[in-house]
């Protein structure tokens, strides 16, 4: 647990919360966690990538606060969202 200091002065502890991002097929993200530590995490992530190879996109995620959080999501954008954007003239350079 690192100890840092909010920007009124006060210690503050802040907590690190380990999560993996597994994006299946490069398409459905999912958050899989918390974890207890580091090492649950990385024997996670092994196991995943043993079972389906190089299919699935999946990355360690660390959230640090100073409490745990409610809540922590991941999803896909539905068909179609980056062409509309285009055909709406909102894309941007």
């Amino acid at each position: 647990m690192k100890l840092s200091y909010r920007h009124d002065g006060e210690e503050a502890c802040n907590m690190k919360n380990l999560y993996l991002i597994v994006v299946y097929d490069d398409i459905e993200p999912k958050i899989e966690g918390p974890f207890d530590d580091e090492e649950s995490r990385d024997r996670r992530s092994r196991q995943l990538k043993e079972d389906s190879g190089d299919e699935n996109g999946i990355f360690p995620l660390d959230i640090v606060s100073e409490n745990k959080p409610e809540a922590v999501s991941a999803w896909a954008y539905r068909g179609g969202f980056f062409e509309e954007e285009e055909e709406h003239g909102d894309h941007k350079t």
